[in-house]
């Protein structure tokens, strides 16, 4: 109501006397319900029909007048089909409930009445069960919005009914949607006193009461909907048996249909505390589960104690609650004691020497055993020396790397010529977070990957495409051919100036690649690069690092799989796939500690832009395996003429031999004496050929 004008626009029946007769073709409520009606084309007067109530502006002053009003409503005599307007919102006039016919709005709405002779305005939907059953409850459902909110209104909203015979006296208030005024999806449910029977007609009455024309919100209805099967039904079972290792959780779900469903999931019979969603991850079920076996915090996965039986009891609005199926869960425990998996050397943002211990599983480091220094050591690999115990130690874990980072002492420096290992010195001092604690024993140790071998330059040549085709989602695993040009990394190319001299993250730049969106932003948003590196060491698992220059996502394989994709979501990619990250080509440095080699590899990378409108691409990387131990120079012998001799010069020490066929079984070489690395020896002049080799130990 607003002033001494009180709107009141009822949805349902015209006390006019006009005579309906039999409906028809009402609205059809089968077992799957009805709708959801998006009013595409105009409802028929047999569904929808419209009337006013007749009275003034001052007829329906509060909640209770309104509902007395709707009253004396017979759905008999509503037979105004709703009149058609395509304005938005639509002018006042005589009837308040209309169709919006504009291909903007197709959806019934509500206006106060022109006529001061009118009280309010009224809908009528017309129904039938034809479930196939008596109909015992059904949800009303539909979309609700308002062009505004009038602070000083007396009836707020629809106020709606239902009625199981459309007769005057005979309409229930349905609460939930009534005086509701909040945009959105407005339900609820309707329980009658006595279920419909098979074939019956039932109806629903809207009203709006009537503010004689003036600035009262217009009220629109949208995807009309009733739901007719509010019985609990559970349509997915859990998963009979669920079976899964401690540190992984245990995940259990059910899908159920009806209305105003809630769930209570029970471990053998009991109800869970809290597990009242229609999925249940299986964490700290067991009370014993809550806090961990060394008392810090609670378990975030499954445990053992999780083992059992689960189900989940579905309850709705309507009909009896239902159970489900048994879940039965199994939790295997973990028995593994933790494991180095590798070491590598590093250094922290000091500057300061570091060495990285990752384990095989997450450390319990509840007493500090971790990061106690007294309990570690770091020596070099031939034992020869030791830096003693670590400056300082952190312990992180990402849920991903449990990483051990040890602050070298910086009294005692490591050697670069040397390998170092970490060394466990404590023995049963570090344990895992098993609920029944898993302990490393006994002195462990490993050695460090400080050493890089390098298998491709920055500087190589690779074979690339820049032409802005799409290559195809397994263009890494095909043949050279796809690439057609070739050339040096680092690759750069620029929108809006020439190729640069160098990247902005500083390497000059190899090969200017064609920017290709450059005039159209044709959204050609990648270039593919592929080369090959030879590696000669024994072919199986070998720690890889890849150091790179990106501008500004890339997708990188090597021997056709996966190796990293710094700034790409996951899933396929193609040349429209675009970055999620902005960058001016910054070295980035990735490490894999067991990547599968062979002796002649392939490296495979496409590089993509963050947008098309981005102005630069880069690509620029290189290679390197690592060791434990410094690479080994290979020995070299040098001769050189001096006189009536020959000066044979050996890096290493040894037995100079020598032969005038280099096929002759080394036995049968002749012994010249012995050689010291650096020192040169002179032997005479041997003839036309000879050939030299140092024979050590």
């Amino acid at each position: 109501m607003r002033g001494t004008h009180h709107k009141s626009l009822l949805l349902a029946a015209c006390l006019s006397g006009l005579a309906l007769g039999a409906q028809a073709a009402p609205l059809s409520v089968t077992s799957a319900g009805l709708g959801p009606l998006n009013f595409n084309t105009a409802p028929l007067v047999d569904e929808f029909a419209t009337a006013v109530l007749p009275g003034g502006g001052a007829t329906y002053v509060g909640d209770a007048a309104m509902d007395a009003g709707a009253q004396t409503v017979n759905a008999a005599t509503v037979v105004t089909p709703l009149p058609q307007d395509g304005t938005v919102p639509p002018a006042a006039s005589s009837l308040g409930m209309r169709y919006n016919n504009n291909a903007a709005g197709l959806y019934i709405q509500s206006r106060p009445t022109t006529s001061s002779t009118n009280a309010a305005g009224v809908m009528v939907a017309f129904l039938q069960n034809n479930t196939g059953g008596a109909l015992a409850a059904f949800e009303v459902r539909y979309s609700f919005q308002t062009s505004a909110v009038l602070a000083n209104e007396d009836v707020r909203g629809f106020r709606v009914f239902y009625s199981p015979d459309g007769t005057p006296g005979s309409w229930v208030l349905i609460t939930g949607l009534s005086g509701n005024e909040t945009a959105g999806t407005h339900a609820a449910v309707v329980t009658p006193s006595l279920p419909i029977a098979p074939g019956s007609l039932f109806y629903l009455l809207w009203a709006d009461d009537n503010d004689d024309g003036d600035t009262d919100p217009g009220y629109i209805i949208d995807n009309f909907q009733i739901l007719a099967n509010l019985t609990p039904t559970i349509v997915t079972q859990p998963a009979a048996n669920t079976a899964v290792n401690e540190r992984q959780v245990a995940a259990l779900s059910v899908a159920a249909t009806g209305a105003g469903l809630s769930y209570q999931w029970t471990k053998g019979g009991v109800p869970i505390a809290g597990a009242t969603a229609n999925t249940l991850s299986v964490t700290n079920i067991d009370a014993t589960d809550v806090v961990d076996g060394h008392g810090t915090s609670k378990y975030p996965w499954s445990n053992p104690g999780d083992s059992g039986t689960y189900r989940v009891i579905v309850s709705g609005t309507a009909g009896a609650p239902v159970t489900s199926d048994a879940a039965v869960v199994t939790v295997t425990a973990d028995t593994t004691p933790p494991a180095f998996s590798y070491a590598i050397c590093g250094t922290n943002l000091a500057g300061s020497e570091t060495m990285l211990l990752v384990m095989s599983e997450p450390l319990n480091d509840s007493n500090g055993a971790v990061t106690d220094s007294s309990n570690w050591e770091i020596k070099t690999t031939d034992n020869s020396s030791s830096l003693g115990a670590p400056s300082a130690i952190t312990y992180l874990d990402d849920g991903v790397n449990r990483t051990i980072v040890f602050s070298l002492n910086p009294l005692l420096p490591r050697d670069p010529a040397k390998g170092y290992k970490v060394i466990l010195t404590a023995i049963g001092s570090l344990d895992d977070t098993a609920k029944s604690a898993n302990v490393l024993n006994g002195t462990a140790s490993v050695g460090a990957f400080c050493f890089t071998n390098q298998l491709l330059a920055l500087g190589a040549t690779w074979r690339y495409n820049d032409t802005g085709a799409d290559l195809g989602p397994t263009w890494y695993t095909g043949d050279d051919s796809t690439l057609p040009s070739t050339g040096i990394g680092p690759f750069h190319a620029n929108r809006t100036v020439p190729c640069p001299a160098n990247i902005q993250a500083g390497p000059a730049v190899g090969t200017c690649t064609v920017y290709s969106n450059a005039a159209t932003l044709s959204f050609r948003t990648n270039h593919y690069f592929r080369t090959h590196f030879t590696y000669s060491g024994t072919p199986g698992l070998v720690p890889l690092q890849i150091e790179t220059y990106i501008d500004d996502g890339a997708v990188i394989y090597v021997n056709g799989t996966e190796f990293e994709r710094p700034g790409m979501n996951p899933g396929p990619t193609s040349n429209i796939t675009i970055a999620n990250r902005t960058t001016n080509g910054e070295y980035e440095k990735f490490l894999h500690p067991q990547v599968s080699l062979v002796n002649d590899n392939v490296i495979a990378v496409e590089a993509h832009q963050v947008s098309a409108g981005s102005s630069d691409l880069t690509w620029g990387g290189i290679v390197s395996s690592l060791s434990v131990e410094p690479p080994v120079a290979a020995p070299v012998l040098s001769i050189a003429l001096a006189g009536a001799n020959v000066s044979i010069t050996s890096t290493i020490s040894g037995t100079l031999i020598s032969s005038t066929s280099i096929t002759a079984p080394r036995s049968g070489w002749t012994v010249e004496g012995p050689i010291t690395g650096g020192t040169p020896l002179l032997v005479p002049r041997p003839g036309p050929q000879k050939f030299f080799a140092v024979k050590v130990p």
